[in-house]
């Protein structure tokens, strides 16, 4: 069982807990098992005995499952063959715990024929708990990092390029890959004074949010930088003296050009970035 996404349980015994069951193995006769399986839902309001587990934090042996423990079973285990798996058994509850929050739990049973679990087995499985308990936070965590990097990286890129007399003005990102997809690449048009126009394509090395932070502090440099209309070698030389000054140590690439479509030329300046290709769409991977 694994609870719910941003639902994690903290040490507060009033706090109701919402759990999913992600997972149900048993090696049963087929249909022995069928009131455990996977894909249900379950809410464990406060006082119940579950809650309590849960906010306690502990783990919990029973060598026996009698009848008087099968009278306080949890709701969602209140059930003709859950009853008929349970009955008897030795069960063990193990939370999957990471920094005092509860992720979820894991329920080990066995059968009545078979030895009983002892503190040692309880030890076994908490240590496993833990590492599979750290190993879902850091998915989380980096599932979050990648999700809010990809909002932070779409609101820095343009949505539309502007429209300036005399210029036509087309873009398209193409990731390198599906994996990834949230980097630090940008572009720009920027218009500047005489009906010209500034083009931008920059690269902070690396994926995730960092690079999409620092993507998103050079591409204002750019923009500010460019409101001076400064030549592009002198533009890039300034951007690079902002970058050594900023926290962190990055990585970057840019390809500033300055167009006149009075005169139909082009004057670009290059920073590590590849050079462009006349007749061919800037591309970024």
């Amino acid at each position: 069982m694994t609870a719910s996404e941003d639902d994690s349980t903290a040490r507060n015994p009033r706090a109701a807990s919402v759990m999913h069951r992600v997972a149900a193995v048993h090696h049963d006769d087929p249909g022995h098992g069928e009131g455990l399986q996977a894909g249900q839902t379950f809410a464990y309001p406060s006082g119940t005995a579950m809650a309590r587990f849960l906010a306690l934090i502990e783990p919990v042996l029973i060598p026996r499952v009698d009848r008087d423990i099968l009278r306080k079973l949890p709701a969602e285990l209140d059930s003709p063959s859950a009853r008929s798996v349970l009955t008897d058994s030795s069960v063990m509850l193990v939370p999957l715990t990471v920094r005092d929050s509860v992720l979820g739990f894991l329920v080990f049973g066995r059968k009545p024929g078979r030895p009983a679990f002892l503190p040692a087995d309880l030890a076994a499985c908490q240590e496993m708990a833990e590492r599979a308990a750290l190993s879902l936070h850091n998915a989380r965590l980096y599932h979050h990092q990648a999700r809010t990097s990809a909002v932070l990286r779409r609101s820095l890129l343009p949505m539309l390029p502007p429209h300036l007399p005399g210029v036509e003005i087309a873009y398209r990102y193409h990731p390198y890959s599906r994996t990834t997809q949230v980097g630090g690449d940008w572009l720009d048009a920027i218009r500047l004074p005489g009906h010209r126009v500034g083009l931008v394509i920059g690269d902070v090395a690396g994926h995730g949010l960092h690079a999409a932070v620092a993507m998103g502090q050079l591409r204002t440099a750019v923009k500010t930088l460019a409101t001076l209309d400064l030549p592009p070698a002198q533009l890039l030389l300034r951007l690079d003296q902002f970058a050594q000054g900023l926290d962190q140590t990055i990585l970057a690439t840019c390809l500033y050009g300055i167009y006149d479509p009075l005169t139909r030329r082009a004057t670009f300046a290059s920073a590590g970035h590849l050079p462009p290709h006349p007749g061919e769409p800037g591309r970024q991977g």
